[in-house]
């Protein structure tokens, strides 16, 4: 939705440098509406765009896109109103503007860009003393480790002090290539990728993070396997009730097998010193087959 020559309308057939203006037919309040709509849907653009590509803040756009907005409130409302979604929906962006309101306790109020920068962070650390610092200036900014990043904020610490430095608290993944904080490269499948880096040094033994690689691979732990409780032995069973204590019958079973006999399993029992009497099935016990 644009303004040319006082009319409000769309342009259609856009090319490169022309397009077609398609005005709308509107009221006089309509018209008032969407005009007012429109010049705080671009100051909008215009402070976070200059704020994201500037990096630093726009007081007076801020105060402009502040008395915009007071302006189309006294008028017309609150933007989420009803009667000024037919029109703000009619643009392209509208829906990006109706963001600009917010509801808490079910009232609308105006989002944080109307008072601070959004587009980047005003607070941002510009220099650090420990590498410590550094790597969590980096995962609030970027959510990840960015090297380039935090040498510029210790223009004194080389690249190989700030990876001594972080020893244990970051590891190179050659899957990405690039470094992750332990709690994210030591999670998931670790089998799975204890296999994806050794093979990674098999198939690249001249890369030049041969050791980074070697080292992340020795953080990744190697998972036992579970131990199985004893405590409530399973028993197969058949058809046949055996009416004997535990200790009788694990006594006999040995000796069975001993003398060379096989017992036929079927099904399944679960066994416990209080619950041993008439659970024990079997088919039959017949000779083994060797």
């Amino acid at each position: 939705m644009v303004i040319d020559n006082g009319q409000v309308g769309f342009l259609k057939e856009c090319y490169r440098y022309d397009a077609v203006f398609m005005p709308l037919e509107l009221n006089p309040l309509q018209k008032t509406r969407a005009k007012q709509y429109i010049e705080l849907r671009d100051t909008y653009h215009q402070l976070y765009n200059y704020e994201a590509t500037e990096l630093k803040e726009n007081a007076e756009l801020r105060q402009s896109l502040n008395e915009l907005y007071n302006d189309f409130l006294r008028r017309f409302g609150n933007l989420n109103d009803r009667k000024n979604l037919e029109i703000i929906k009619m643009d392209s962006g509208g829906r990006e503007i109706l963001s600009l309101e917010r509801a808490i306790e079910g009232k609308l109020v105006k989002v944080d860009i109307f008072t601070q920068p959004v587009a980047f962070n005003p607070n941002e650390i510009k220099q650090a003393d420990t590498s410590i610092e550094v790597l969590s200036a980096s995962l609030n900014k970027f959510g990840e480790v960015n090297l380039d990043y935090m040498l510029s904020l210790m223009p004194e610490k080389s690249v190989e002090e700030m990876l001594h430095d972080l020893h244990g608290r970051i590891y190179y993944n050659p899957l990405i290539r690039e470094y992750e904080v332990s709690d994210k490269f030591i999670a998931g499948n670790v089998i799975e990728k204890a296999e994806a880096l050794e093979r990674y040094l098999k198939d690249n033994p001249q890369s030049e993070y041969r050791l980074e690689t070697a080292e992340s691979l020795k953080a990744l732990p190697v998972p036992s396997p579970p131990v199985m409780p004893n405590k409530l032995p399973c028993v197969p069973s058949g058809t046949s009730l055996i009416d004997i204590s535990t200790s009788d019958f694990i006594g006999g079973l040995a000796k069975s097998i001993s003398h060379g006999l096989r017992i036929a399993i079927v099904s399944l029992y679960k066994l416990s010193r209080n619950s041993m009497k008439s659970c024990m099935k079997f088919s039959r016990v017949f000779p083994s087959l060797k």
